[in-house]
C-alpha cells in the first residue's frame, strides 16, 4: 500500500516531466496503482482534483502510442474528448484524425471534418488547411461531445463561428432523428422522416428543410398556390425544370427538387440562411437587386418565421453545386 501511495504521489506531481522515459514509466505505474485502489486515472489525480488539460492530452497521447497491452485507443479517445470539451485545439485535431482513419471507431468523415472545422474556428491554421481538403459537411459531433459534455466548447464555437454548436448539432443525421427537437405533429411524421433521410443526401440540416416545407405547404403534397407553385416545397414549374423534377405532384421528387434549390441558394449566398430563404420565397434576382431581403411584406414575414423556427444564421455549403455560376455579388458588401 505504501508503494502505491508513493507512486500515486509521483503521479500527482506529473505535468510535465523532463524525461520522456520517466514520464511513460510513471504513467504505467500510475495506471497500475490507481487500478489497485479502484480509481481510474482518467478521472482524477490522487489529490482528488481533476486532471488539467495538458495532463489529459499527455495521457491520451500515451494510451494512443503505447505498445500492447498498455495501448488503449478507446481510453485515448475518451481523454481527447475530455480535453476537446474544454476547448483544446490539439484534442479536436486528434479526434479529427481518429474519426477520419477509423481508429477504435467507425470511420466518419463528417465527424472528422467537423472536428477540423471547430479547431480552425478556435484559431488552428493547420486544422483549417486540413478541413479545406475535405468535402463540405454539416456539423456532426461525436457522442462524447453531445449535451452538457460539450457545453463549454459549444459556447466557444458559437462565439467564434456561425456554425451550429455541439449542443444543437445534427447529432442524429442519417441515424434515428430525435423528433422531440421539432414541432412535427404525429400525422406528418412519415413525411418528416423522408425529409431527414433525403437531407443527408443533400447535406442539409433537416430542421431548416422542415421549417421551409412547413411554411410553404404545411406538409400537404397537393398544395398549390395562386402563383402555381406546387407540392410540399411549393416549386414553380420553372424551378422544377431547372432542378430536373419530372413530376411536381410526386412528394419525393418535389422534396428533392426543393432541397436541391435550397442547397444551391445556400451556396450562392455563402451559407447565409437569411438571404437563402429570402431568395427561396422571392427569387435570387430580387434579393440581388435589393442587395438583401427584399422589402416585400410577404418575404420579410416569411424570413422572420423561418428564422424563428431555425435559429442559425449560417449553414455549411458546397460551392461546387454552383457549377460555372459565381456566388452572389452582394456577399462582398453588407447584406441587410
Amino acid at each position: 500500500m505504501q508503494r502505491d501511495s508513493d507512486t500515486l504521489a509521483a503521479c500527482a506531481a506529473f505535468s510535465p516531466l523532463r524525461s520522456m522515459a520517466l514520464t511513460l514509466a510513471l504513467l504505467v505505474a500510475c495506471s497500475q496503482a490507481a487500478a489497485s485502489r479502484d480509481r481510474d486515472p482518467v478521472e482524477m489525480r490522487p489529490s482528488g482534483t481533476p486532471l488539467t488539460t495538458p495532463q489529459l492530452l499527455d495521457l491520451a497521447y500515451f494510451f494512443e502510442r503505447a505498445q500492447p497491452p498498455t495501448r488503449d485507443l478507446a481510453r485515448s479517445k475518451a481523454l481527447y474528448c475530455r480535453a476537446a470539451a474544454r476547448g483544446s485545439v490539439d484534442a479536436l485535431i486528434r479526434l479529427g484524425w481518429i474519426y477520419l482513419r477509423g481508429e477504435s471507431v467507425i470511420p466518419d468523415r463528417q465527424v472528422a471534418a467537423t472536428m477540423f472545422r471547430w479547431a480552425a474556428a478556435l484559431g488552428s491554421e493547420q486544422a483549417a488547411a486540413i478541413e479545406r481538403t475535405m468535402p463540405p459537411s454539416l456539423d456532426l459531433a461525436p457522442q462524447c461531445l453531445h449535451g452538457e459534455k460539450g457545453a463549454a466548447l459549444a459556447a466557444l464555437i458559437r462565439e467564434r463561428s456561425g456554425h451550429p454548436s455541439p449542443e444543437t448539432v445534427i447529432a442524429s443525421l442519417g441515424r434515428a432523428f430525435d423528433f422531440s427537437l421539432l414541432d412535427v405533429p404525429p400525422e406528418h411524421r412519415r413525411i418528416a422522416e423522408k425529409v431527414v433521410r433525403e437531407a443527408q443526401r443533400f447535406r442539409l440540416d433537416p430542421r431548416l428543410v422542415l421549417a421551409v416545407m412547413q411554411l410553404e405547404s404545411n406538409f400537404d403534397p397537393s398544395a398549390r398556390s395562386h402563383r402555381n407553385a406546387r407540392g410540399l416545397m411549393q416549386l414553380m414549374p420553372a424551378t422544377a425544370e431547372r432542378f430536373n423534377v419530372q413530376d411536381l405532384h410526386n412528394p419525393l421528387e418535389n422534396l428533392r427538387g426543393g432541397m436541391a434549390y435550397l442547397r444551391w441558394l445556400l451556396a450562392y449566398y455563402g451559407g447565409n440562411v437569411k438571404l437563402a430563404v429570402a431568395a427561396y420565397n422571392a427569387g435570387e434576382g430580387a434579393v440581388d437587386r435589393f442587395k438583401g431581403v427584399p422589402p416585400y411584406r410577404e418575404t420579410r414575414a416569411y424570413v422572420r418565421r423561418i428564422l424563428e423556427a431555425y435559429p442559425f444564421d449560417r449553414h455549411p455549403y458546397d460551392a461546387k453545386v454552383l457549377g460555372r455560376r459565381e456566388p452572389s455579388a452582394i456577399l462582398a458588401g453588407h447584406a441587410r
